[in-house]
């Protein structure tokens, strides 16, 4: 069976077989085509593959806030609904964006403002303050999010030390707000670091829990 664990492997199978014409398919031609040249692809492999292709193909995904959120649903191994809006968590989208920026040239990752306060209000929802930029979340969407009791001086508290973490000082880190800030911006990093996808979004706060220990 065709999979996409490796979607840049499984880009290259179809290019190799079909030429660049599966591009172009309706989902239904793709998926016999499939069918036929691997055994078929699984119903959640396929969305991923759908979504993929519809980045390199349309980009809708940057411009529609509901083909965003549907794209980083379907490249994280979620299931896709048609029906219901299902939104993603901070980390799924980090994971994403890591595609998108790995599929795409940089100067065509355009975002509209709708799907930049899209982010946002996903990161408010979560109480974060700060995103940073090698989570390569376009620093737009940092404008949008309101800072923690409408303190900047909480937010450059938060970058400060996320930097020196990430410059390799070493941190007992606590529950206070800006600790907490920075586990779970390293629960993000790590939940990526593992392949992000196809782990439940509670896995997150699971590891900002670890981290405060």
């Amino acid at each position: 069976m065709l999979t996409t664990y490796d979607y840049k492997q499984a880009i290259a199978k179809l290019d190799k077989e079909f030429g660049d014409s599966w591009k172009e398919w309706l989902p239904e031609t793709l998926e016999a085509a499939i069918d036929s040249a691997w055994r078929g692809i699984s119903p959640i492999h396929f969305d991923r593959l759908l979504a993929i292709r519809n980045l390199l193909k349309q980009k809708r995904a940057l411009t529609n806030v509901d083909a965003f959120e549907a794209t980083i649903n379907a490249v994280n191994w979620n299931n896709v609904s048609h029906e219901a809006r299902i939104a993603p968590s901070p980390g799924q989208i980090v994971f994403a964006m890591r595609i998108i920026r790995d599929l795409l040239p940089e100067d065509e990752i355009v975002f509209t403002s709708d799907v930049l306060k899209y982010m946002a209000e996903v990161f408010n929802s979560r109480g974060y303050s700060y995103v940073p930029e090698e989570f390569g979340i376009p620093q737009d969407v940092q404008g949008y999010i309101d800072m923690y009791d409408g303190s900047i001086e909480f937010r450059e508290a938060v970058k400060t030390k996320w930097r020196a973490m990430m410059d390799g000082k070493w941190f007992d880190l606590e529950e206070t707000p800006v600790d907490v800030q920075c586990a779970r911006l390293l629960a993000i990093k790590k939940f990526c670091d593992f392949g992000g996808s196809g782990t439940p979004r509670d896995k997150e706060n699971a590891l900002t829990r670890l981290m405060l220990r």
